[in-house]
């Protein structure tokens, strides 16, 4: 895989807020805070064997994001996928241990 330097998530206001607590309560976890003010700045390494280049459509990127790499207390990893064919962005679990820490940076 190739690794990039960063992936920076950006709040766009309510929209981001409900995703949090909608992720939040399908992760069964409490959280009445809204989305970082502040970008949620990832390191992201490519699962792909190959170079992508997401400016073409029809691209199907797969990475794993690593969040809060220098803090262990909101250490955290989730898949980020890309499917320009479909318009859409994946965020599958890594790992359920993950899940607190997740909803932890994407608030803070």
């Amino acid at each position: 895989g190739y690794t990039l330097e960063s992936v920076k998530i950006y709040s766009i206001g309510l929209q981001s807020d409900n995703f949090v607590k909608a992720l939040a309560k399908i992760y069964k976890l409490k959280c009445e805070n809204r989305f970082s003010k502040k970008p949620v700045v990832a390191s992201a390494f490519s699962l792909s064997t190959t170079h992508i280049d997401l400016t073409k459509s029809r691209v199907y990127f797969k990475s794993k994001l690593f969040l809060e790499e220098n803090s262990e207390d909101s250490y955290c990893e989730i898949f980020f996928n890309i499917n320009l064919d479909k318009g859409i962005i994946e965020l599958p679990e890594k790992d359920l241990d993950y899940r607190e820490n997740l909803i932890k940076v994407f608030t803070r």
